[in-house]
């Protein structure tokens, strides 16, 4: 058994599998073997988060199916964070959350409330407009992520 490093046609990282040689070669045209003692913690790392990940899309299956269940938007949009977070650079240290995702729609919400402001010059306060509108896109990927919202200066 050894670990590997599964690649597309380009050379592009996909995934990491432990596995021994006749199976990969079996299964996947372009690989690499790895030494795994440099990376074990991370490695372990993310194969805790996927399975983190997958027990929690296991968990919210029901409630996806409910259409008329009152937060079925926000565990449709949960569920597509799930599986596009071992993608992101938040993986796998900041794990998405429901909450998150409320704080998303809301900085979303701000977002279309100031855009014509952000786009007329003499809208009054419109460089703090232009700020805030900053703030709120930097934000997801900020400690104060999704506690603290920025705040409008006047």
């Amino acid at each position: 058994m050894a670990v590997y490093e599964i690649r597309d046609a380009k050379g592009n990282y996909l995934n990491r599998v432990v596995a021994d040689l006749d199976f990969v070669k079996d299964n996947f045209n372009y690989f690499e073997e790895v030494d795994s003692a440099l990376d074990d913690n991370e490695y372990t790392a993310k194969a805790e988060a996927r399975n983190w990940r997958n027990r929690e899309l296991i968990n919210t299956d029901l409630i996806a199916s409910v259409a008329d269940h009152p937060e079925h938007f926000a565990y449709l949009s949960y569920r597509t964070a799930l599986r596009n977070w071992p993608s992101t650079v938040d993986f796998p240290n900041k794990k998405p959350t429901l909450s998150s995702l409320d704080a998303r729609a809301w900085r979303d919400g701000e977002l279309a409330l100031t855009d014509q402001a952000s786009q007329t010059p003499d809208w009054a306060n419109r460089d703090n407009i232009l700020k805030y509108r900053t703030a709120l896109r930097d934000w997801p990927s900020t400690e104060d992520f999704p506690d603290k919202k920025p705040t409008l200066s006047t």
